[in-house]
């Protein structure tokens, strides 16, 4: 499944961090979740030229 992403920015954007730990005395791990909501294409806000005449 191939999905097509235009320049449409995330509509909602949540980042949780799950877990922290120390693994050896150098390392440390993070565990997140990321979760991006995108507009769909029906939903695609229109622009409208501000300088055209009516």
């Amino acid at each position: 499944m191939k999905a097509k992403l235009s320049s449409s920015l995330p509509i909602d954007a949540l980042v949780k961090i799950v877990d922290l730990g120390f693994e050896n005395q150098n390392t440390l791990t993070i565990d997140i979740n990321i979760r991006l909501e995108f507009p769909s294409t029906s939903e695609t806000p229109k622009t409208e030229d501000l300088d055209q005449k009516d």
